[in-house]
């Protein structure tokens, strides 16, 4: 896939409405909820709605004639901006409406940069970012379970596998899993999700990132992250072997950088099988 055509496929994925409630609640399996009473809330980072997220585009305009005549209304009752509270869930910073759309249509349309909410918060350690869209979401679903699945979630820190493309990380699931059978296989034992997912991290992933690292393909490839490139390199060590009996990622970092990087086709823009 080329740059442009991913960046299309990219910018085609994210969602053009308001991001569901639903969707926040599932992709990060939210249950705790806790009232914290009414506070003033950024209207920026008001990004959702628990169930009328299809009536509004994400910059909260109304999409239905009525609404818009009733936005207006509400904007001339309250020239200063002074709207009664609305209700809203709160998640890690950013905000889904309960009720109060069209007052928080209101205040998007007039500029106005806190509105008093009475806020309801679900418990979550995952970090949204402000401009959250449901491709995010599904990134941090995916990276929560590549890291509970193969115990990975267990280390200290828990290491930040995110990727460009959402495959990426059944991909890394298959890395790991290689790797734990080469390693059964070399140790005669049976071993352990977390033991396998240690050492594949420690003695794989890590020599391989900072390979990457003195090769400059970080900066070579600077809109890829850690993961992309390091399932680029396992793709282009594949390639290599034919040639070579045997040939380590660490290898395939300093094989690949003494090549043309203009040349050759980056983490985002090279065709995956």
């Amino acid at each position: 896939m080329s740059g442009p055509s991913a960046k299309r496929a990219k910018d085609q994925s994210r969602s053009k409405g308001l991001v569901p409630l639903k969707e926040v609640r599932k992709r990060l399996m939210l249950l705790q909820e806790e009232y914290k009473g009414i506070s003033a809330i950024p209207v920026a980072a008001i990004v959702g709605s628990a169930d009328r997220s299809a009536q509004f585009t994400r910059k909260f305009k109304p999409r239905i004639r009525e609404q818009s005549e009733r936005m207006r209304q509400v904007a001339l009752a309250f020239p200063d901006g002074d709207f009664p509270p609305i209700k809203v869930y709160g998640v890690d910073g950013t905000y889904f409406v309960r009720d109060g759309h069209i007052r928080v249509a209101a205040a998007k349309e007039m500029a106005v940069a806190f509105i008093d909410a009475e806020i309801t918060e679900l418990a979550t350690d995952a970090t949204l970012p402000p401009d959250i869209e449901i491709i995010d979401l599904i990134h941090i679903e995916q990276q929560r379970l590549l890291l509970a699945d193969t115990e990975l979630a267990d280390l200290e820190p828990a290491p930040d596998l995110r990727v460009s493309r959402p495959a990426g990380y059944a991909k890394l699931r298959e890395s790991i899993s290689s790797h734990g059978y080469r390693l059964i296989q070399q140790r005669g034992e049976l071993l352990s999700r977390a033991a396998v997912a240690d050492d594949w991290y420690h003695g794989v992933y890590l020599p391989t990132v900072e390979a990457m690292k003195s090769a400059d393909l970080m900066t070579a490839f600077p809109h890829s992250t850690e993961a992309d490139l390091y399932l680029w390199l396992e793709r282009r060590r594949w390639a290599m072997l034919p040639n070579q009996r045997t040939v380590s990622l660490e290898d395939a970092a300093w094989e690949t950088a003494a090549g043309d990087l203009r040349k050759q086709p980056g983490p985002l823009e090279e065709d995956e099988e």
